[in-house]
């Protein structure tokens, strides 16, 4: 099992439609999926119910994080939904971090160990607190879907060098200082899959935004396999796909079959870094809720 964490500081960016179209679009390839939500929004499991697709988990992720979970339905898409008040998890106490962070650990455990799940998707929160960190330290990928609005692009820098989680604390460590000590690597394995600009439109001012960005990370963009920088653009198509909680991949106007075009070299790619292999064959309960 492969656990990818969505990721952005800043609310608005794409990250919700980025995870509920990826789910989807690993379910319609055969992949067993689990769509595990942070945002107590709960934008991706309203989205994933509306479309009547994905399978609900009988509890929800605030659960898991309290060690409270129970078994998963079987089925090719499964959401575990956010709850109001995971934001007051931040209220709690560091004495309850590392309970929460060893809860989803040991979920994910069990969930390797039954080999029923190939790939769970973390939508997580926007802000700084112990859902953020507990994504970037379990999963073994990140993926940082990033508007191209000064405010959030200005937000990456904190994603990288974030004192607490940022990408650079949790896979290397922080040397010594005058003032503190050494720290070791949270999640040494920890793969960045990169920046992806998302809801780009043609803009001037977006385009010199996207100019800073490549020459500011160069080697931190998401880059498709032929080298060429990716970006998702602003498509009325997505959100109408959203709002009806369907794949986009599998609706039939044009400018849905112009969307996926651009989507779906996101998703090989992503999949290729994520080295996932085939699928393996569903049962006959499972294929009884496929996604078509």
């Amino acid at each position: 099992m492969k656990i990818l964490t969505i990721h952005n500081r800043k609310g608005g960016v794409g990250k919700t439609a980025l995870a509920v179209q990826f789910a989807y679009d690993l379910a319609s390839r055969g992949y067993r999926t689990v769509l595990l939500e942070f945002d107590g929004q709960r934008n991706a499991s309203s989205a994933l119910a509306r479309g009547k697709q994905a399978a609900m988990a009988p509890f929800s992720s605030l659960a898991v994080f309290n060690g409270e979970s129970g078994e998963l339905p079987q089925a090719p898409l499964v959401c575990v939904a956010a709850e109001d008040g995971m934001d007051r998890m931040y209220d709690r106490g560091s004495a309850r971090y590392n309970e929460f962070l060893n809860n989803l650990a040991t979920w994910f455990y069990a969930l390797r160990k039954g080999n029923k799940v190939d790939v769970c998707l973390i939508d997580n929160a926007p802000g700084e607190d112990i859902r953020w960190g507990a994504g970037m330290v379990t999963a073994d990928a990140v993926i940082l879907p990033t508007t191209l609005r000064q405010e959030t692009i200005e937000g990456v820098s904190s994603f990288i060098n974030h004192g607490a989680y940022g990408f650079r604390r949790v896979k290397f460590g922080s040397p010594k200082t005058e003032t503190t000590p050494a720290l070791a690597a949270l999640n040494p394995k920890l793969l960045f899959l990169g920046i992806l600009p998302t809801l780009v439109q043609r803009a001037a001012i977006e385009s010199t935004a996207l100019q800073w960005l490549v020459s500011k990370y160069p080697d931190n963009m998401f880059r498709l396999s032929d080298g060429h920088y990716a970006n998702l653009k602003h498509r009325i198509a997505v959100a109408d796909a959203q709002k009806q909680g369907v794949f986009i991949g599998a609706m039939k106007t044009k400018e849905s079959r112009e969307v996926w075009a651009e989507w779906k070299p996101v998703m090989d790619e992503i999949i290729r870094r994520l080295e996932l292999p085939a699928p393996i064959p569903m049962s006959s309960s499972e294929e009884t809720a496929h996604v078509s």
